[in-house]
């Protein structure tokens, strides 16, 4: 990266793409199916906004019981939870529906937002290794351990990846 190029770090928000979260969660409530092909990509943490991690889990739930990911049931479970009116209400629920037109790219949607979560991890793991640097260990080889292990839980995340999906 150029100079001129280089990132601001203290005013960049790490990678997300809000459209494609609502696109997945729009694709679970207009296609109950859709899910299938999501679940091979997705855990809730990797959503950036809370509210669409919150409505991810309840679809998740939906889907535990038997039950289609619709406007009512994750409407439902949401207010159980106590979480409808934190995350939009009924009219963010609705919102999702009426913005989602199709279900059929619901599989790259969530690829964009396994992707961009991939990337939020591997931020955070180069800011853990360089606060390992700055502590300035005695033990070099204690350090590289130490490293290891975090890139090895990288790793180890990529691979939970059950759809292969090349980063």
């Amino acid at each position: 990266m150029s100079q001129s190029q280089a990132i601001n770090l203290e005013t960049t928000l790490p990678p997300h793409d809000l459209d494609a979260e609502e696109a997945v969660l729009g694709s679970l409530l207009i296609d109950p199916e859709a899910i299938d092909c999501v679940v091979k990509w997705l855990l809730p943490q990797d959503f950036y906004r809370e509210k669409n991690r919150w409505t991810f889990e309840c679809c998740l739930e939906a889907q535990r019981w038997g039950q289609p990911t619709n406007q009512i049931i994750v409407a439902s479970e949401l207010a159980r939870r106590h979480q409808l009116e934190a995350s939009g209400g009924a009219a963010y629920i609705s919102h999702l529906v009426s913005s989602t037109p199709t279900s059929v790219h619901v599989e790259h949607y969530a690829q964009i937002v396994y992707r961009l979560s991939f990337m939020r991890k591997l931020i955070s793991a180069a800011n853990q290794i360089s606060a390992i640097g700055y502590e300035s260990p005695p033990d070099v080889g204690e350090a590289i351990d130490r490293v290891d292990d975090i890139l090895s839980r990288l790793r180890n995340g990529v691979e939970r990846t059950r759809g292969g999906f090349k980063l």
